[in-house]
């Protein structure tokens, strides 16, 4: 049996932690953040309203029933799972208080 994974609310605190992520990882242009944060945006405001599932399979699946082939599908799949790896290390390095 496999284990679904829980969906995070993208609030704007996650988008700036987001977009300090991928800037401290110092290998994207500003350019390419911008893109990133702002395809981010747009995945909470269409796709996912109710949270973004920690599981990338369903996310790629939400994405695909959402917005049809394309480049534009592409480039929200790979800021997906961009923004599901942020999640995952920011979940694994916070301390229960």
């Amino acid at each position: 049996m496999r284990c679904k994974l829980p969906a995070v609310l993208l609030t704007p605190e996650t988008l700036t932690d987001f977009e300090r992520h991928l800037i401290n990882r110092g290998c994207y242009s500003p350019l390419t953040v911008r893109n990133k944060v702002s395809n981010a945006r747009s995945l909470h405001a269409t796709t996912f309203t109710s949270g973004l599932p920690l599981d990338e399979s369903a996310a790629i699946d939400a994405i695909r029933e959402t917005h049809g082939p394309g480049r534009r599908r592409r480039t929200l799949n790979t800021t997906a799972r961009d923004l599901i790896a942020f999640l995952r290390i920011r979940h694994a390095t916070e301390v229960p208080a």
